[in-house]
């Protein structure tokens, strides 16, 4: 019966906080594709007949720009152009710096929302349009990760892909540019007369036509190899080198007609240890150059000019123009004469157009119309699905201003006064975007402010349930029928407002929320009175108070850890005195001083850089030559060996020698990358290890002590296989500091007791390997040895919650953020390095390589949980009061962050705060699945050989 409560529990708790988490996408990240605007043609003559399209994936700015170490660019090709015939600039990307949704608004125009990045990169899961939907005909060639998007979504088969299979893409080639001749051989054999088909040879001389060229070896080098790398530097110049062949070979194949247009840029950059997806500036700004039919020549830069440049890109005497990466579809569209994407937002970049005034007027008038378009469609949405007396039309285009806008551009166009037109649609346009923001983000006042009161009342639901049920014999309270009316209505008017406006089905979860908290509360006001009536002096007052400030304090120190990780090495090194304030350590010397120096050599990493850069494989090694020193140390203390334990010493054997493998595996694979030769054996080894070592101590014993170091040795083992540098050690240092916390737990809870084990001057207490863990039905999962006891301490469970209590849950929480930031890996959502994997794949598969990634990352949680499974049996509290103490303290993190989301200024501050939110909202989530996985861990029992009725 406890057991279905708390799976009923932990089933609620993580339904709630992925509600909280969904929340923000639909208050910052709604799907701005609408349906049912009118095409906006273009005017006529345009300057192209034909438009390339070439997209260095994962292509910097800062390594595309700079000077080698001679002075010379790694383009010069696409240098000349620069400073002779075209234009250029930099394009700036926005987060998720990643493929699919920078593809996007490049060739759509569009910003989709976070979510569709999660869809699958081969997939067009929203229909949107697209400059090739528009298109006479594209031809594309590249990677099978990005073309079939835009050939799935492409009306009347007018995309044609030609792709390399997907195993080509390995991360463990030495050298990944082969790709990219790919691409550039098969664009060749394409424009040969002899072998093109009569269907292409009939299209390819229309008007309208694209040709695309998707270059991956750039990033797939950044990934393996880093930017700073030879093959990354050097795949910049033969991308360079191709470009210079294609464009010849075009002028050849078209006789020199002058219509062809080409555009240069990436979709997203890389930073210097050679990962991408958040909003960096080596991530962000990636470069751009336009030229051929229709584009600008180069300019002299103007003084007034400040260009987002480092010195080392020697351009000082030339124009750079900056653009939104949207703005690239509607200058593509502009150049082919095409109409621009309904879905776009990007606004047409004139300064990029070598047309006369007037085409260039005409074809931003189009631009404008295009985005009005949407503008229209968006608010009769809203107004039709709202109330007359609730909807609020946006301020800053009424239906008065917009004519009155529209009448001067149209009496400017009619003199010809091009310029002034042009600025006049700039400024029209501005306004337009922030309408469609206005209506994409209407319900946000709704949702935040139902979420918000959702989590308050959550957090307050949850502390009253656990005060309640410390006084034993308080019932719930009967509600007065007059109130049950008044919720009953307020409920009814909500859900008919939502109805009207044919709301999704989660925004009646979020309504719902507060309301649900007040009934809930509302049953239980009496909780409350009998804690205010025990308050009976004003020094038992001031110091409960005292206690609250501490762990709000405490609690900020963990919301600065989202910020500067080095809060959390203060976090511990105030830690590290716990046991001389308590007493403990005074009783206890060798624990007190074990517990002192752990928390003092943890709090180290949190003030190192985040891991990344080169993988490290002696940091590595010494890690697991720690382990290889302490395991059997550790274990023959915790073990008497005997005959009857041979069972037990093969498991332990088994286990020193799957780490044993582990290293082989790690140095293995380091040297034969080096060489290129076959990881594949190195490769199922580590597979079989993942699957294996963690899993191989519930073969063993039950007893606590040994089963937790099993836990820890089964999971560092496949820690080490992904680890790239001092992440291993960390490892070891937290499994260290929390085993300790256990044992302080004990002695604080049982001083007289000598079955825990802490250490004297002369040897360990052996008692604590006796103590086993519990067992699914002991109806509350206090710890189910008789041993307790024995020695006269047994403390019978109790479900009073005091400020112990808190304080371990307290523990819980911020162990489980040192698990998570100290090493950076969620830290810096993109200091996740692809060598994190390379022992067990190198051929790009983003789920699977997620996957392991998530794996890396529980692990450390999943030893914290474990012992904090101990931890709990020893305060011998309720499992769901306990948990539900660690769940408020993530919703209060998760609240504070709530209120910093922000979707203006910087795209690194708008991904960072989302960042911190999820980060904050899982976090809880996460410890309820977390700790219930490390509950099966310290719980069951495989009996290897004869079974037993009870272990010694």
């Amino acid at each position: 019966m406890e057991l279905g409560k708390n799976a009923v529990f932990v089933a609620l708790g993580v339904a709630l906080h992925i509600a909280c988490l969904m929340s923000i996408f639909d208050m910052y990240f709604r799907s701005p594709i609408v349906h049912g605007m009118v095409r906006q043609q273009m005017p006529p003559n345009p300057p192209a007949k034909r438009l390339v399209l070439i997209v260095g994936d994962g292509m910097r700015a800062h390594s595309f720009f700079e000077m080698d170490e001679s002075g010379k660019s790694r383009a010069p090709f696409l240098r000349s152009i620069m400073e002779e015939s075209g234009s250029w600039g930099i394009s700036h990307t926005h987060v998720p710096t990643e493929s699919r949704p920078g593809h996007v608004a490049i060739i759509a125009g569009l910003y989709e929302d976070v979510s569709a990045v999660t869809r699958g990169w081969k997939e067009n899961p929203v229909e949107f349009d697209s400059v090739f939907n528009q298109s006479r005909h594209t031809w594309s060639w590249g990677s099978p990760d990005i073309l079939p998007m835009f050939e799935k979504g492409a009306a009347e088969n007018r995309v044609s892909a030609f792709m390399y299979p997907a195993e080509v893409e390995d991360f463990g080639d030495e050298d990944a540019s082969h790709l990219d001749r790919w691409v550039f051989d098969r664009v060749r054999n394409f424009l040969s007369t002899s072998t093109m088909s009569k269907e292409d040879a009939s299209l390819i001389e229309q008007s309208g036509v694209v040709f695309f060229l998707h270059l991956l070896g750039t990033d797939t080098n950044g990934h393996a190899h880093r930017p700073a790398s030879w093959q990354y530097k050097q795949n910049i110049a033969l991308v360079d080198e191709g470009i210079r062949n294609l464009t010849r070979q075009m002028d050849e194949f078209f006789n020199n007609d002058g219509r062809t247009a080409y555009v240069f840029t990436s979709d997203h950059g890389m930073t210097d240890w050679g990962v991408h997806g958040s909003g960096l500036a080596h991530e962000t700004l990636t470069p751009l150059v336009v030229w051929g039919a229709g584009a600008a020549g180069p300019a002299a830069k103007s003084p007034r000019v400040i260009s987002q440049v480092e010195p080392s890109w020697n351009v000082d005497g030339l124009e750079q123009r900056d653009v939104e990466q949207a703005d690239i579809a509607p200058l593509m569209s502009t150049l082919l004469g095409v109409p621009i994407p309904v879905n776009n937002v990007g606004k047409l970049p004139v300064n990029y157009l070598g047309t006369n005034d007037e085409y260039t007027a005409l074809s931003k008038l189009a631009n404008a119309k295009q985005i009005l378009s949407q503008f229209d469609v968006m608010a009769s949405l809203k107004q039709a699905n709202t109330p007359e007396s609730l909807f609020v039309p946006f301020p800053g285009l009424r239906d008065s201003q917009r004519a009155d806008a529209m009448r001067g551009i149209d009496r400017l166009l009619r003199r010809e006064k091009w310029l002034a037109a042009i600025q006049e649609m700039e400024d029209l346009i501005d306004i337009a975007l922030r309408g469609l923001r206005y209506y994409q983000t209407y319900d946000r006042f709704f949702i935040g402010g139902a979420v918000a009161l959702g989590i308050i009342g959550a957090m307050l639901c949850i502390v009253t349930e656990v005060v309640r049920t410390s006084y034993s014999g308080m019932q719930v309270q009967v509600v007065p029928v007059w109130l049950k009316t008044v919720f009953a209505c307020i409920f009814f008017c909500m859900t008919c407002v939502l109805a009207m406006q044919e709301s999704p089905i989660q925004y009646y979860l979020y309504g719902s929320l507060p309301l649900g908290c007040a009934f809930f509360l509302s049953q239980r006001v009496a909780v409350w009175q009998a804690v205010f009536s025990e308050l009976t002096s004003v020094r038992m007052v001031c110091r409960h108070l005292t206690y609250l400030v501490c762990l709000l304090l405490a609690l900020e120190i963990l919301v600065g850890s989202f910020f500067w990780r080095w809060s959390l090495s203060v976090g511990l090194c105030c830690l590290s005195v716990w046991p001389w304030y308590s007493g403990q350590g005074r009783r206890h010397l060798g624990l007190g001083l074990a517990w002192s120096f752990g928390c003092c050599v943890l709090a180290i990493f949190p003030a190192m850089p985040v891991v990344g850069g080169e993988p490290q494989v002696a940091v590595v090694n010494a890690a697991g030559g720690v382990l290889l020193v302490a395991y059997p140390l550790v274990m023959a203390t915790l073990h008497k060996w005997s005959a009857t334990e041979r069972k037990e010493v093969a498991v332990s054997s088994v286990q020193y020698c799957f780490l044993l493998v582990a290293l082989y595996v790690i140095n293995a694979t380091a040297l034969r990358r080096k060489a290129g030769l076959s990881l594949l054996l190195q490769q199922s080894l580590s597979w079989c290890l993942l699957f294996i070592s963690p899993l191989l101590p519930v073969l063993g014993t039950r007893k606590v002590a040994v089963r937790l170091v099993r836990v820890a040795m089964g999971i560092s083992t496949v820690y080490l296989l992904m680890s790239v540098s001092y992440e291993a050690l960390f490892l070891v240092a937290l499994a260290t500091v929390v085993c300790s916390w256990l044992c302080l737990e004990a002695l604080d809870r049982h001083a007289d007791s000598t079955c825990f084990m802490y250490f004297k001057s002369s040897a360990i207490d052996e008692d604590i390997s006796r103590l086993t863990v519990p067992q699914y039905g002991n109806g509350t999962g206090a710890l189910s040895s008789s041993k307790l006891s024995t020695h006269g301490s047994g403390r019978k469970p109790t479900a009073a919650i005091g400020w112990p209590e808190v304080r371990a849950a307290y523990l819980l929480l911020f162990f489980s953020t040192v698990a998570f930031f100290g090493t950076g890996n969620i830290a810096s959502l993109n200091s996740f390095s692809l060598s994190s994997v390379t022992t067990f794949m190198t051929v790009f598969s983003p789920y699977i390589m997620s996957s392991l990634l998530v794996a890396k990352v529980v692990m450390p949680l999943l030893i914290v949980g474990c012992v904090f499974n101990a931890v709990r049996d020893v305060c011998a509290a309720p499992v769901r009061e306990f948990f539900a103490l660690a769940v408020v303290m993530g919703d209060f993190l998760a609240l504070h962050f709530f209120f910093l989301v922000r979707d203006s200024g910087s795209w690194l501050d708008i991904g960072t705060s989302i960042s911190h939110y999820a980060i904050a909202t899982i976090m809880s989530a996460a410890l309820l699945t977390v700790c219930a996985l490390a509950y099966e861990f310290m719980s069951v029992r495989a009996f290897i050989g004869e079974d037993k009725s009870h272990e010694d």
